[in-house]
């Protein structure tokens, strides 16, 4: 780039990291797709955290548009992609480097799995999660179609396993497949398709209610931790709590 200004938002190592390798492999192996995910990450403007006030919608050199916003700790970009405070802000004589902690993918990054290859392989986070869904056949039915999941982590399931959730109540079936269906919507949405004061109908028939603010992205008062894990089918966000739908009496 010899002219500018220009905002390069620039995903960590840690970043990349967190991609799975099969879909690192997929864009090291298709030049046009990954020039596109770079140019995503660039905007021909200057972007300062002290400038930014509110919620700033910019279109990238790919030509979609991503959206921006201050928090108490830098910015937050499409809802899930933070700035480091040590590492944000580098003038240089073009423009600005700002780090960003996740790495930001639009609607055409070239998922490689389902949503249920994605569930089973990352074992090491959502075990519990595999396991409450394949009691209630639900694995099969994220393994086509087109979801988004709010996949709740292992430790989310500590506090019910011993009530709500045991797998020795009589009616487990039952409440599994409400609370699991709960956390399903159909047709894959990404974060920056999801907006503040939105209702989601579930495939449990209840709605989950959507807020974002300057800390980040909650799905009824659960927080998302880490959003837009792409699937051929669908799109997953991970939670720290489960979803209980409002009408549950276990």
């Amino acid at each position: 780039m010899v002219h500018g200004p220009f905002t390069i938002f620039a995903p960590t190592d840690e970043a990349f990291a967190r991609i799975p390798s099969n879909t690192l492999a997929s864009l090291a192996s298709d030049l046009k797709t990954l020039t596109s995910v770079l140019k995503y990450h660039v905007i021909q403007d200057y972007i300062l955290t002290p400038l930014v006030n509110g919620v700033r919608n910019e279109t990238t050199l790919e030509g979609e548009i991503i959206s921006i916003q201050r928090t108490p700790s830098g910015l937050l970009i499409n809802g899930v992609a933070h700035t480091l405070p040590s590492q944000s802000d580098l003038v240089v004589n073009n423009g600005v480097i700002q780090s960003i902690d996740t790495v930001l993918f639009h609607i055409s990054h070239p998922a490689t799995e389902t949503l249920t290859q994605i569930i089973v392989r990352e074992d090491h986070r959502f075990k519990d999660l595999a396991v409450a869904f394949l009691l209630v056949n639900l694995l099969t039915t994220l393994s086509s179609g087109d979801y988004t999941v709010f996949a709740p982590v292992d430790s989310a399931f500590v506090k019910y396993k011993d009530n709500l959730l045991s797998f020795d109540a009589p009616n487990a079936p039952t409440i599994y497949t409400k609370v699991m269906q709960y956390h399903i919507v159909r047709g894959g949405r990404t974060a920056s398709q999801l907006y503040n004061g939105q209702s989601l109908t579930t495939m449990e028939g209840m709605p989950l209610h959507v807020s974002k603010d300057a800390s980040g992205m909650k799905i009824n008062n659960v927080s998302v931790i880490e959003a837009d894990i792409r699937a051929t089918n669908g799109v997953l966000h991970v939670i720290n709590d489960i979803l209980l739908p409002p009408d549950f009496r276990g």
